[in-house]
């Protein structure tokens, strides 16, 4: 598509992007963001159509940048919203290029991001040449990286079928790179299968780290994305073709590392990151052990200790990241374990591991609409929704708990060695049920104690969004 399809793009001079930092006095370390900010922004001012208007920066990099339009149509209704990747110049115009041409053939996966027609657009940046863009669909809720904060803040953990959901998106993804539809620009995104009597591809994304999993919306009735938003994989600048066992094992590696990450945010991921791949530990498989049953595995200490994660999730990833080509699961094992276990599980196949009973109500559906809707659905992201059209739950519309968390920081739990001895250091943590709960009894124990008549018993939704509120303050 040429630059009539978008409007017209103008050009922008080498004099103008540095006029852009001639003001700032910053330190150096500093600077870069700065610059890539204030150009990111007078970049998004150069898009001149009329049915494109820049919203936000969806992310920075040193060579480019990504933005977040609105399109609309002849009569200013919005449309939808789209993501542009811009570089500038040398290996970033590269890794672009390939970007596209890895998307192009993943077009029509369901757990990639797709490229949408104005993809072919460029633009003058520099005032040398064109640039290349991508443009991309919107994913409305922030990336897997932000999630983990925000679990982390709240001290607690992601429910064990959220995580079989969230590996089963991970799989479809592992499923897409070995099988690509390859579709044209108006075919249907479809769930990846794998293809019997085909050849797979060897296509790797190279970048795996949660920062490239992003969120997108809930698909309602839909056993698989009905209850937890889909997963999708994005930024294959660095994607490349390579043997197949090779490329899939690659791939089976990233997975691996995100789930784990995703389910043991109590782990700093610099404790996570320092010996990966490099350190092996022995784990004893505990559903349908294979004999020997001990696989080594790069999988942290701490997540193989968990006593209360799905055994058979636990067995998973501990493969999904084992040293041995022999013990790692196929991509159809992978893909039927997950289907499996998003199909059957209910919140009863969890009363017998090692939690306080009144916590497993955290697998319940109830709870996990709640914490969906707290930790992703309504909170703050770059770009934000167009609208929000949450269904009415007791007698309330829209936001149920907060109107979003801001951008958190992580919470830093101290590292540690195995999780009795954490809690020997620590104290033991309340879970997310009993902190809440604990805070509302607090909260109506100080009403009884006032001489004043008592007010109206607080209700246990406004008691929910008082004590969430406390917590991130």
């Amino acid at each position: 598509m040429d630059e009539a399809a978008l409007g017209g793009v103008q050009a922008m001079s080498d004099a103008q992007i540095k006029g852009l930092f001639a003001s700032l006095d910053l330190h150096s370390k500093d600077r870069i963001t700065e610059e890539q900010a204030a150009l990111a922004d007078t970049v998004g001012t150069y898009f001149t159509s009329q049915r494109l208007k820049y919203l936000d920066v969806a992310g920075l990099g040193r060579h480019g940048g990504a933005l977040v339009f609105k399109e609309q149509d002849k009569n200013n209704v919005p449309i939808r919203k789209i993501v542009i990747k811009y570089s500038l110049g040398g290996e970033a115009d590269d890794d672009l290029r390939n970007e596209a041409e890895c998307l192009e053939m993943l077009r029509g996966a369901e757990h990639i991001v797709q490229i949408i027609p104005l993809a072919e657009s460029s633009l003058n940046v520099t005032g040398t040449g064109k640039t290349p863009t991508i443009a991309l669909e919107f994913l409305p809720f922030g990336t897997a990286l932000v999630l983990l904060e925000k679990i982390a803040i709240l001290q607690t953990y992601l429910p064990n079928r959220v995580l079989w959901r969230i590996l089963l998106c991970l799989a479809r993804q592992l499923t897409a790179m070995s099988y690509p539809p390859e579709g044209g620009p108006n075919a249907p995104v479809r769930s990846e299968r794998i293809v019997p009597g085909t050849q797979p591809l060897g296509l790797t994304q190279n970048s795996c780290h949660l920062n490239n999993l992003v969120i997108g919306d809930l698909t309602p009735g839909s056993h698989e994305h009905g209850l937890v938003p889909i997963f999708k994989l994005i930024d294959f600048g660095r994607g490349r073709i390579a043997a197949h066992q090779d490329a899939y094992e690659a791939n089976l590696y990233g997975a691996g590392y995100m789930i784990m990450c995703l389910s043991s945010p109590d782990i700093p991921p610099e404790e996570v990151n320092r010996d990966f791949l490099t350190a092996f530990n022995h784990y004893a498989l505990k559903v349908h052990p294979k004999a020997p049953n001990i696989v080594a595995t790069c999988a942290h200490p701490i997540f193989l200790a968990r006593q209360d994660l799905d055994p058979e999730f636990q067995d998973t990833v501990a493969r999904m990241l084992s040293q041995f080509r022999d013990d790692k699961p196929s991509l159809a094992e992978l893909v039927e374990i997950c289907e499996n276990a998003v199909a059957n599980r209910q919140p009863s196949d969890y009363d017998h591991l090692a939690m306080p009973p009144e916590a497993r109500v955290a697998e319940e559906d109830h709870w996990i609409n709640e914490l969906m809707k707290l930790v992703i659905l309504d909170a703050d992201v770059p770009g934000g929704p167009l609208h929000k059209t949450r269904p009415i739950q007791d007698n309330q519309t829209g936001t149920s708990l907060l109107g979003g968390l801001g951008k958190p920081t992580l919470y830093q739990l101290a590292p540690r060695q195995t999780v009795t001895k954490y809690q020997e250091e620590h104290g033991k943590k309340s879970t997310l049920f009993q902190g809440f709960t604990q805070a509302i009894k607090e909260m109506r124990d100080e009403d009884l104690e006032e001489d004043e008549p008592q007010a109206e018993e607080q209700s246990l939704y406004d008691s929910v969004v008082q004590y969430f509120t406390s917590l991130l303050q």
